[in-house]
């Protein structure tokens, strides 16, 4: 004997996966992911949902389709955290985990950053 639902049951993408945030300078970072590997449907639109540490309540970016976001106009020095959700017909899916960065200081550059570790 089946089991009955009294809902339909409706899929929603899983979490995108190796999402990454790398500062770009001190006003920038470039925030990007891959596709869900278990998205049941086309995935619509991702939203990246980020806020900077210490500061109350988190923003909200859709990308559409893209899987990549460069945030600018940031404060220097600042540490920020992101997240991102796909959507698909049926609605959001699973939150990726936060990963964290940290924008430069104002007269550091990414070439400096890197060469001087």
């Amino acid at each position: 004997m089946c089991p009955i639902f009294p809902f339909p049951l409706v899929s929603v993408p899983g979490a995108p996966v190796n999402l990454r945030a790398v500062p770009r300078s001190h006003t920038e970072i470039h925030i990007s992911w891959d596709a869900p590997l278990d998205s049941v449907g086309a995935v619509t639109s991702y939203r990246m949902y980020y806020y900077e540490v210490g500061a109350n309540g988190e923003e909200e970016i859709d990308t559409g389709q893209q899987s990549q976001f460069t945030m600018t106009e940031l404060h220097s020095f600042r540490e920020y955290s992101f997240r991102v959700v796909a959507y698909n017909e049926n609605g959001a899916g699973v939150s990726t985990e936060e990963v964290m960065a940290k924008t430069f200081s104002a007269g550091e550059s990414s070439v400096y950053r890197y060469w001087k570790y």
